[in-house]
């Protein structure tokens, strides 16, 4: 009796080939879920950068705009403000835009006290002074803006460059208008500070024409400023060859406190004290 004949067994290549590429796939997918899940590194990247999108915790709220178009952001007492296109953008805590301002600004810097805020085009003539949401005043100066001060009342110091003088102080009461301008032929403004209760104005000059800086430290009498700004100055503090005033500010009313390259000093009731030595240059 003869045997059955076997027949061979023929194996399907390109079946065995899918089969393969899938238990790869499935075995390198199983390897990257394990990476994602341990590595929080790897996680974050690829959140951002392969699944595209964004990791949130608890109610954060989120505001979008064009990050092509020069956007500037500042944030002040419970608002966030985005200035676009010249368009100044008022956000709610909840990221609901409450206000839009239209404004002459496409490079600005801002200073903030409490519910102010002043917004000025940098090397430009243009001035905002808001309160909350709400825009109280806009000037035009003549010159260029270099710096802005504003303190809790809402009276404004800026600072000019014009070809006749190297510094002009202009400061603004919470209306806007002009009280007083205070005129600095050679020196250079670091900074300026209205005390709190709008009473001085103090400006923290550096003389540059020597070998070494020379600081020095003025402060302005604004209600007589008003009347006669050449004999409003109360006093004037020159500190030693070679010490730099970095910043000025005022607290408690008329205490104006002075940070310099090497120390902390404060001025009050027309003396200077120092508060803080700083011996270690990395302070």
């Amino acid at each position: 009796m003869e045997e059955p004949i076997k027949k061979e067994r023929k194996i399907n290549k390109k079946k065995l080939a899918i089969t393969i590429t899938i238990l790869l796939l499935i075995t390198l997918f199983v390897v990257v879920f394990i990476i994602y899940c341990i590595n929080a590194n790897f996680r974050k990247w690829a959140d951002k950068n392969v699944l595209l999108k964004e990791v949130r915790q608890g109610k954060t709220v989120s505001i979008e705009f064009n990050g092509e178009n020069n956007s500037n952001v500042y944030a002040f007492n419970k608002y966030i403000i985005v200035l676009e296109n010249k368009i100044l953008k008022i956000f709610n805590s909840l990221g609901t835009e409450e206000k839009k301002i239209i404004t002459d600004i496409n490079n600005p810097i801002f200073d903030e006290v409490g519910e102010y805020l002043v917004v000025a085009e940098k090397n430009g003539d243009s001035v905002y002074l808001l309160k909350g949401k709400e825009l109280l005043w806009h000037n035009t100066i003549e010159g260029k803006i270099s710096q802005i001060e504003i303190n809790e009342n809402g009276y404004v110091g800026v600072v000019i460059s014009d070809i006749s003088y190297k510094n002009i102080i202009n400061v603004f009461n919470v209306e806007g208008k002009s009280l007083f301008k205070t005129y600095v032929a050679t020196n250079k403004v670091v900074d300026v500070s209205i005390s709190k209760n709008n009473k001085y104005l103090a400006l923290a000059e550096i003389d540059m024409s020597g070998v070494l800086v020379q600081s020095s430290i003025r402060v302005i009498d604004i209600e007589k400023a008003k009347t006669d700004p050449s004999n409003s100055i109360i006093n004037t503090y020159i500190e030693e060859v070679g010490k730099l005033i970095l910043n000025i500010e005022y607290q408690n009313k008329e205490r104006l406190l002075c940070v310099y390259n090497d120390s902390i000093n404060s001025i009050e009731e027309n003396k200077e004290n120092s508060l803080i030595k700083l011996e270690d240059n990395k302070i």
